[in-house]
């Protein structure tokens, strides 16, 4: 996230990977970076979570607009029930 969103460290990283051809990052990247550009670090763990089980999920409950609709762009079922 350093790399996208400009934070007091992003200088610093930038210049300490010029150094470091060779990069890894965990899987869970794939979803909170684009989720975290919009959405909470916390949500997008559940998002992924959600997402692992793949079709054993009926769906998900979720108050939070933001998950929400990430889940809805993901496919998933959403219930928020009132």
């Amino acid at each position: 996230m350093k790399l996208v969103v400009s934070e007091p460290e992003s200088a610093a990283l930038r210049e300490f990977l010029k150094g470091h051809a060779a990069r890894l990052s965990s899987g869970l990247a794939e979803v909170e970076v684009p989720r975290a550009l919009r959405l909470r670090s916390l949500d997008a763990i559940h998002l992924a979570t959600a997402l692992s089980l793949g079709q054993d999920l009926a769906g998900i409950v979720t108050y939070d607009q933001r998950l929400a609709e990430a889940a809805i762009g993901a496919d998933l079922e959403v219930w928020a029930p009132a």
